[in-house]
């Protein structure tokens, strides 16, 4: 019989797991390695059945005379006289002669000569056949050189796997021989398939890399499980919920292939580090409830930590009114990369139809990145805090999200540490909202970094009574709020940026960006403390019955600052560039730059005062200074100073002395002019240098 298909390895798995690290082993290549492997392991199973029968002994006329050696012939009977083939036609043959025909062995009963057929010897009973006789069992001695043709079959498969660093095979190899040797061929031919197994799985892979250590391929297979291996379809149709939590309860890393899941329930997701990952946008996990999550992540009684999500995309065939797309329970340290939970196609489709998208319900040290998020009943991301976890989440890497019903993304109270980093909020009731109505305690601080909030129905950011310590906006795009219509309850604000009243522990601090054609004020500060610059506030106020301001600082108890404004610069406000309805105190609003373009610059109910200093601005103009003549034989002069009101602060000084001993003074001042005087006529001109302020000098 032939030998079996040597194995030669199809793919090299450790290059490709060089260059795709974090991505799991193909399947076609594993497919066919596998195969490869199966062709050889099916030709030695057919070669050993040649050898055994279906009872498990060595089958009939397997054995023949030139199987044995020397020994187990002497064992056998020392009179038995090896002669080879049978001869036919004349040859003579003794008692006790030994031949072999047709891969039968006979010993010879009568001395006689050969006739010219076998056959005709045999039915005159002058053979007496051998090979079929088997007491069950076999030995060493008894069946050396067979064992030495099954271990030479071995040998071509343990050296081809060899080549792929297959290891420990001398020894897996000898099992088998002690198994032929002692046990029997019973126990050799009932285990074999095992032993054959047992090979395939010293298959090696060796990760390229100082210090890799080499895994066998089922080990480095077994580092994730594929939902398909639990019964999941991906055919649109079949409910999947089942496969899917029977995957996760593995506690293994999950691979989601391409296909259209359905769920029509929650995967409870209960360990710690695992990762849930699919193949990218052709991976796509569809909910049939209503009201349950997609997945929920911990029990809300013990922490969770570690547990990522990435690369799928998640929507419903159903418009929820309940339900998260991703729920985390009392969390740490997990992630949520590059899915879509519900994309700009599904959307543009279908509309609205999932209701929360990722909601942390108290989380420490947690990500969202890379996310896109169209089209929720209510919020896209939601977080607050406990008593103890209550810190750090990171929205970042162009996350984009667009139509909430509700908020973009909600800061419910009792939290530290948000970050919305290089991220696009838009279209939403409001883009980004920061209160205390789920805890009812303050969070502490805030942190939004080159972001856009754009196009809100109501408020692009909107800051809740006394819902922070502390709210930092670096390089942030506030735009166009209030120009998307029939997003969320209404639209009464169209507000860049709102802070509530009852803010007065509130540091909102707010440098670079811009605030731009908002159809309510850029930003309206009921309370707290601002510090401001270099923003652009400009093209703001445009809707009707609406704040046309700039920046508004309406009447409020308490609304009193401190503020300081400084090296911004305002143009095109329907209303004020700045418009602050009470006096401030502690402020400072300098070196801006006010074009006021529409009703007015900054108004005056904001005096400057020795706790209020308001100076350097062009286009608010509070310090002004020049050079005056009083002519020959006149009392007065009258210059144009050039203020935003009328001077409160006026120093005259003369140029040279006054040969008459008079002195000047202010005869009176208006919001345009200053007329200066003498008590008698000039005698000569009177050259005078003059500076004036309106508020206190600087």
């Amino acid at each position: 019989m032939a030998q079996p298909t040597p194995y030669t390895r199809q793919y090299n798995f450790t290059d490709y797991q060089t260059l795709h690290p974090a991505d799991p082993l193909p399947g076609t290549s594993a497919d066919a390695e596998f195969n490869a492997i199966k062709t050889t392991l099916s030709g030695t199973l057919n070669n050993l059945a040649q050898i055994q029968r279906d009872d498990g002994r060595l089958r009939n006329s397997s054995v023949t005379s030139d199987s044995f050696s020397a020994s187990a012939l002497a064992l056998i009977g020392s009179d038995w006289v090896p002669r080879g083939d049978w001869v036919a036609s004349g040859t003579l043959y003794v008692v006790n002669d030994m031949v072999t025909t047709d891969a039968v062995t006979y010993v010879c009963l009568v001395t006689h000569a050969s006739a010219a057929a076998f056959a005709t010897d045999l039915a005159a009973s002058r053979w007496m056949k051998i090979s079929g006789i088997d007491d069950g069992s076999i030995d060493a001695d008894k069946l050396v050189n067979g064992a030495v043709a099954l271990q030479a079959i071995m040998d071509k498969l343990a050296g081809t796997v060899k080549a792929a660093s297959l290891s420990n095979d001398s020894a897996d190899l000898q099992a088998i021989t002690t198994k032929l040797a002692g046990t029997g061929k019973a126990a050799f031919l009932s285990s074999v398939s095992a032993d054959l197994q047992a090979i395939t799985t010293k298959l090696m892979v060796l990760q390229s890399g100082t210090g890799a250590v080499a895994r066998t391929v089922t080990s480095k297979l077994n580092d994730f499980v594929n939902v398909l291996d639990f019964g999941a379809t991906g055919n649109g149709s079949t409910d999947d919920l089942a496969a899917f939590q029977a995957a996760v309860n593995t506690g293994k890393n999950v691979y989601i292939p391409d296909g259209e899941w359905r769920l029509s329930g929650a995967v409870s997701v209960t360990t710690a580090g695992q990762q849930i990952t699919g193949s990218g946008a052709k991976c796509r996990i569809q909910s049939t409830s209503t009201t349950a999550d997609f997945f929920t992540v911990g029990d809300g009684v013990a922490v969770i930590r570690s547990v990522k999500f990435r690369d799928f995309v998640m929507y419903a065939t159903v418009t929820k009114v309940a339900g998260a797309a991703i729920r985390f329970r009392l969390s740490q340290w997990c992630a949520v990369e590059s899915v879509q939970v519900s994309s700009v196609k599904d959307f543009q489709a279908t509309g609205t139809k999932l209701y929360d998208g990722i909601v942390f319900e108290a989380t420490f040290g947690s990500r969202v990145d890379g996310c896109d998020m169209w089209g929720f009943g209510r919020d896209a991301i939601r977080v607050y805090g406990d008593a103890t976890y209550n810190a750090e989440l990171t929205i970042s890497n162009n996350c984009w999200i667009a139509y909430a019903e509700r908020y973009g993304v909600y800061c419910g109270g009792s939290f530290g540490g948000l970050h919305i980093e290089s991220a696009s909020v838009s279209a939403c009731w409001r883009d980004v909202c920061i209160d205390k109505a789920v805890t009812a305690t303050a969070n502490r601080e805030i942190f939004i970094t080159q972001a856009s909030l754009d196009a809100s129905s109501d408020a692009n950011l909107w800051i809740g009574e006394g819902a922070a310590a502390f709210i930092e906006c670096t390089g942030m795009w506030v735009a166009s709020a209030g120009r998307t219509t029939g997003v969320g309850p209404s639209s009464t604000n169209g507000v860049g940026v709102h802070v509530d009243p009852n803010n007065s522990s509130l540091i909102l601090r707010i440098t670079g960006g811009k605030f731009y054609n908002c159809i309510g004020a850029g930003l309206t500060m009921n309370s707290g403390k601002l510090f401001m610059a270099d923003v652009a506030v400009t093209d703001n106020g445009s809707g009707a019955g609406l704040s046309d301001h700039g920046v508004w600082f309406p009447a409020a108890v308490g609304n009193v600052g401190p503020a300081q404004i400084v090296d911004c610069y305002f143009e095109s406000n329907t209303g004020y560039d700045l418009y602050i309805e009470d006096q401030l105190v502690y402020s400072r609003i300098t070196n801006n730059v006010f074009r006021g373009s529409g009703t007015g610059t900054l108004n005056g109910t904001n005096a400057p005062s020795a706790t209020n200093l308001v100076a350097n601005n062009i286009g608010y103009r509070t310090r002004a200074d020049g050079t005056g003549t009083l002519l020959t034989g006149n009392t007065t002069v009258v210059v144009n100073h050039g203020l935003v009101a009328t001077p409160t602060n006026i120093q005259i000084t003369p140029l040279a002395a006054h040969p008459d001993g008079d002195g000047f003074y202010v005869v009176t001042a208006s919001s345009t002019t200053i007329t200066v005087g003498m008590t008698t006529a000039a005698l000569a001109d009177r050259a005078f240098y003059w500076v004036a302020n309106y508020g206190v000098s600087v």
